[in-house]
């Protein structure tokens, strides 16, 4: 009877380790695994990260392009009708002194 004791108790001890052997092997495979998916969010934030810049980049583009051909414009008109374009700031002028002057 103690024989059998003694065989139970050291099947138990095996057991007690084989349960602390398979909680290490899977705390190393979970820190594999959230290092693998933390590459992957990383590498997909990189991604998008560079498409949000050439988005950013072509509506800078678009802007500005829109902008130089209003300034372009604005030359051609002033150069059209000068005598216009002094009449037109001398009366955004005259309205600026009537706000300013409040």
């Amino acid at each position: 009877m103690a024989a059998k004791m003694d065989d139970i108790s050291l099947q138990l001890e095996q057991l007690r380790n084989d349960m602390v052997q398979l909680g290490d092997t899977v705390k190393s495979l979970a820190a594999a695994q959230a290092s693998t998916t933390a590459t992957r969010l990383q590498d997909a934030a990189s991604e998008k990260l560079s498409q949000a810049k050439a988005a950013s980049q072509d509506i800078y583009q678009g802007a500005a392009k829109s902008v130089n051909d209003a300034t372009d414009k604005l030359e051609d008109r002033v150069r059209q009708n000068p005598l216009g374009a002094v009449a037109a700031a001398a009366g955004i002028g005259f309205l600026l002194g009537l706000l300013n002057g409040r």
